[in-house]
């Protein structure tokens, strides 16, 4: 038989001493004992958790191509995949008469030797994921000692516990200094950079000169107060902090202040930033004319464009006109909350009974255990017959234990949340006149930021699960799309209503 070879390590792996030279000279061995033909060897350090590893896929797609190569050798199933997506790909190859061949283990072509191979395909992806879990759970009482998680921010220098970080003489004074200038309101990313550079430090020894991100990034880094941010929540560093709490709010406030960018006279430009030109999708800025009247216009970055001006009340007007879209009438409404209930129902109660015949699989399956290990010390069954089926009894309990562990992380969601979604969706354009600039910002940011605007009106480009809400009517039960998991990022309703 004509076959491929693949041999694979993740680089963990490979320093644990399970090297890609044994696997190939065991794929040798395999080949030589049973006649077979290795045209070609993969080899491929990359790990499996994820699909898209890329020899995997040149070797699929060569396999397609070449139907002289009948099948591919490896060493054991979890060289090959540890995931479901490259599983399904194996699976619709050997539906093609293509054969996967392994040095370690043998699987028959029934139906059988397909649901053991399954098996082994969940039990490679359960010890790859079990092992990120033990990672997490040691970076995160890293974290609760005050542990730095990462490598350690420019300014800041890795040390050995207790402490992790260390201030660096030469480039911690630096990072104050930087805050310091902007924390003024009198500098920009591009004068603090220049000065920066003045300075003669330079930023790494391969690209001495920052670029604007990287002065950016430094002083929105909330790592040099002493605190940092990690899988969501916010820890008290064990280290020494470069600058004070006080000075990065300071920052963080001048950052605004100029996103939102003031004109002539302290007259503040109200929506710059958030809409994009239609024809040539530069950003939308403002300018004052008379001394009181905005307008916004294209930023030109791309070059000359027609686009014409829009004065800020007519804008006000159209993102009035486009969150009208989103109020279908209290009918639709009292349908859609109707309909979304009882689909959540619906959910629940058949997540109920695929737990409880999941639980009832469990007990009979620690029977059988039970059981067949009394039958073996009796005598009434072989140590090979009991090892086989205890075997099969245990993966399966696996697979029906992850399925159970899975429906608990199944959230259906909470359907006053999503209730109260879709009712505040239908009030927006009604409050909008009343609503403050800050306020303001945050519904067009919540709802549809990045819409553009093209001769004069305003194109939304809907945030989820916004396009849901405006697509209402034109699709068939839309609001069985709706969970309250696909609330916007950040949303509180008292972004929209207070």
């Amino acid at each position: 038989m004509r076959l491929f070879g693949y041999v694979r390590v993740s680089s963990r792996e490979q320093e644990q001493g399970y090297s890609i030279d044994a696997q190939m000279k065991r794929l040798q061995d395999f080949c030589t004992g049973r006649g077979h033909v290795l045209v070609r060897m993969f080899r491929e350090v990359e790990t499996a958790k994820k699909a898209g590893r890329p020899i995997f896929n040149e070797m699929i797609a060569a396999l397609k191509k070449d139907a002289s190569v009948e099948g591919i050798l490896t060493h054991k199933v979890d060289r090959l995949c540890r995931n479901f997506k490259d599983y399904v790909l194996v699976d619709e190859i050997t539906q093609t008469g293509k054969k996967f061949l392994f040095v370690e283990e043998e699987f028959a072509a029934t139906a059988a030797g397909k649901l053991t191979f399954g098996m082994k395909v969940l039990l490679a992806k359960h010890y790859i994921d079990n092992l990120s879990d033990e990672v997490k759970k040691g970076m995160v009482e890293k974290v609760a000692q005050g542990g730095y998680p990462c490598h350690a921010p420019w300014g800041y220098k890795n040390v050995k516990a207790p402490h992790s970080l260390e201030p660096d003489p030469l480039r911690a004074p630096l990072v104050r200094q930087l805050y310091e200038w902007y924390a003024t309101g009198l500098e920009s990313l591009d004068s603090v950079r220049e000065k920066f550079i003045a300075t003669g430090i330079p930023y790494r020894p391969s690209a001495p000169r920052p670029a604007k991100s990287v002065i950016e990034f430094i002083l929105k880094n909330r790592s040099y107060t002493g605190w940092f941010d990690f899988l969501g929540e916010r820890y008290k560093g064990a280290y020494e902090p470069i600058i004070p709490e006080s000075l990065f709010e300071r920052v963080q406030r001048a950052f605004n202040g100029r996103g939102r960018g003031s004109g002539h006279r302290g007259v503040q430009i109200n929506f710059r930033g958030l809409f994009l030109c239609h024809s040539c999708r530069c950003r939308i800025t403002g300018t004052i004319k008379k001394g009181k009247y905005t307008y916004y216009t294209c930023t030109h970055m791309r070059g000359p464009c027609a686009e014409p001006a829009l004065r800020e009340e007519k804008l006000e007007a159209e993102i009035q006109d486009v969150l009208r879209q989103l109020d279908h009438g209290d009918d639709l409404l009292a349908m859609a909350k109707e309909g979304y209930l009882g689909k959540t129902a619906d959910r629940r109660q058949q997540r109920e009974t695929e737990r409880a015949r999941l639980e009832e699989r469990v007990t009979k399956l620690r029977e059988f255990m039970n059981r067949g290990y009394e039958d073996k010390l009796e005598g009434r069954i072989t140590e090979e017959f009991w090892a086989e089926k205890d075997k099969a009894w245990k993966a399966e309990l696996e697979a029906v234990s992850q399925r159970l562990e899975a429906l608990k992380k199944d959230q259906v969601g909470r359907p006053e949340m999503a209730v109260k979604l879709l009712e505040l969706s239908q009030t927006l354009h009604r409050v909008w006149p009343t609503r403050t600039v800050e306020q303001k910002r945050r519904i067009v940011e919540i709802t549809h930021w990045n819409s553009t605007v093209s001769a004069g009106k305003l194109r939304p480009a809907w945030n989820s699960p916004f396009d849901l809400i405006a697509e209402g009517p034109k699709v068939k039960e839309w609001w069985a799309l709706l969970d309250s998991n696909q609330r916007p990022k950040d949303y509180e309703s008292s972004a929209l209503t207070d």
